[in-house]
């Protein structure tokens, strides 16, 4: 949009920021990954019409958020995605961004797609996934054997109580804080605290979860019965 309302102005600047997943992806939000890359096209198709334009394809944040509450700088910045300080990420609110002008050799080939980068799914990005991610196969299996033996309201108890220890864990509060009868992302979830919600949950699980199980409003409770139906553990 700004850039059809702008496509008559001649800009001094046109930044637009991305996110290194335009390029390695980011497990459960491919529509995350295209929309920066879609981005990142815009601005090289800018560039290829003679048009300023500047994409920020921002990295990982170190020493907060989800890098930090899974301790993943140390095993992030030895396979090359080290990340950056927040006093690094943007130094100053008064910083001025310049765009250095592009060659005539620059210009003519700014509108080609960029070499393919290492999916994630290469070994180099083995190691990013916090080791506690995946419950082994023994808990598991206790947990549904657990929830095969409940009559169907006590199993979506269960299942709500776990869910909500998830949910508590994700958000680094404690479960008595959260209250059951809100909507589950009412609770503070963005999308990649969301997505670690459903991954833990589908994994602990070992059924299909997706991020519009997440935008339909459902209390924990709700998600709890949704679980249960999938588990289908009376077949």
């Amino acid at each position: 949009m700004l850039d059809r309302l702008t496509a008559d102005r001649d800009l001094d600047l046109f930044l637009g920021c991305s996110s290194v997943s335009a390029a390695i992806g980011n497990p459960g939000q491919a529509a995350y990954a295209a929309a920066n890359a879609h981005l990142e096209a815009l601005v090289r198709a800018r560039r290829a019409a003679g048009r300023t334009g500047t994409a920020l394809a921002w990295g990982p944040i170190g020493e907060t958020g989800y890098v930090a509450r899974n301790g993943m700088e140390s095993a992030m910045a030895a396979r090359g995605l080290e990340p950056l300080t927040p006093p690094r990420s943007w130094p100053s609110p008064t910083v001025s961004w310049r765009p250095a002008p592009m060659s005539p050799e620059r210009a003519a080939t700014a509108g080609e797609p960029p070499a393919p980068a290492a999916g994630p799914g290469h070994p180099r990005f083995a190691l990013l996934a916090p080791a506690s991610a995946a419950p082994s196969p023994d808990a598991r299996n206790a947990l549904l054997s657990t929830l095969a033996d409940l009559p169907e309201d006590e199993a979506v108890r269960k299942i709500t109580d776990v869910i909500t220890r998830l949910l508590a864990g994700v958000l680094q509060t404690d479960p008595a804080d959260l209250d059951p009868t809100r909507n589950v992302t009412d609770h503070g979830l963005d999308s990649l605290l969301g997505m670690q919600f459903l991954v833990q949950a589908r994994d602990l699980f070992d059924i299909r979860l997706g991020p519009a199980d997440l935008a339909t409003g459902r209390t924990p409770a709700h998600f709890a019965r949704l679980i249960h139906q999938r588990l289908d553990l009376g077949a």
